[in-house]
């Protein structure tokens, strides 16, 4: 049976997978800096989670 880690050793899929986490991480960002964009120029925070939850 192969090990789960060996996978890794093949390069495209190992550049795939760093590909996605370095997106995650750019959604991740992306959301953050849009809610303190938005509370930052409209103020109450109920704008804030109107943009939160769409």
């Amino acid at each position: 049976m192969n090990k789960p880690m060996t996978v890794f050793r093949r390069r495209r899929f190992a550049t795939v997978v760093i590909g996605e986490g370095g997106s995650m991480v750019g959604d991740a960002a992306f959301e953050v800096a849009l809610a303190w964009t938005v509370l930052r120029f409209t103020g109450p925070v109920t704008a804030l989670a109107v943009v939160l939850l769409l």
